[in-house]
């Protein structure tokens, strides 16, 4: 509960946090593929290619995930494969994020034992 208010508040859904907190974790191997299998592990359920691309570009666009295209490579028919990455705001207002959640997650522990 305490949760969603937080996402509310901040804007960011929970899924937005979920993605960038995967591409984060991704580290080097960001590719959608490598997303899309990551979340399907993670939450149990499918995702499409065309919804993952969506979200990307959303973040994209608010400025918390950038992407680079690699070089061309004969293995993937001379195209080139987009990775993703999270920026410095991203990783500010995922740790602000992440921060507001602890703490409110705290002052529900403690009216719990008052």
């Amino acid at each position: 509960m305490f949760y969603n208010l937080v996402c509310y508040m901040s804007k960011l859904k929970k899924s937005d946090i979920l993605l960038i907190e995967t591409v984060n974790d991704l580290r080097d191997e960001t590719s959608s593929l490598s997303i899309i299998n990551t979340l399907t592990e993670v939450t149990e359920r499918n995702h499409s290619t065309a919804s993952l691309h969506h979200a990307l570009k959303r973040l994209m666009d608010l400025g918390f995930i950038d992407s680079v295209k690699t070089e061309v490579t004969a293995t993937r028919g001379d195209s080139r494969k987009r990775m993703f990455h999270v920026t410095a705001y991203g990783h500010k207002s995922i740790n602000q994020e992440l921060s507001i959640m602890n703490r409110s997650a705290a002052t529900v522990d403690e009216t719990k034992l008052a």
